[in-house]
């Protein structure tokens, strides 16, 4: 998910949802064509879901002095991270690419 101006959500959301075990989940923001930046979720090797990323015209991804957040969110506007997962997460990796399906 990303926010843009006016509070403007874009998102992608998956097909397969937790099952109880293990599974390999990879995020995609693909900016290759930036009039139409995609992103990609994958689901233990297949695409599961996609969606619209944030247009260049809109200055697309952008740099932020805000932390990276990984399996916890604000609930609100409030500074503390207080919506959190209710799992495990092991092995996480930010690429500086957007990772094709054959390298997934």
């Amino acid at each position: 998910m990303t926010r843009g101006n006016n509070n403007t959500v874009n998102f992608a959301e998956s097909e397969v949802g937790p099952d109880g075990s293990w599974q390999h989940v990879v995020g995609v923001y693909d900016q290759s064509d930036p009039a139409s930046p995609q992103m990609r979720i994958y689901v233990n090797g297949r695409l599961s879901g996609s969606g619209p990323g944030r247009p260049a015209v809109n200055n697309g991804v952008r740099s932020s002095t805000h932390p990276v957040s990984i399996g916890s969110k604000r609930l609100g506007n409030a500074p503390l991270y207080d919506g959190t997962f209710n799992g495990s997460i092991d092995e996480v990796a930010i690429y500086p690419i957007a990772l094709t399906e054959e390298v997934i």
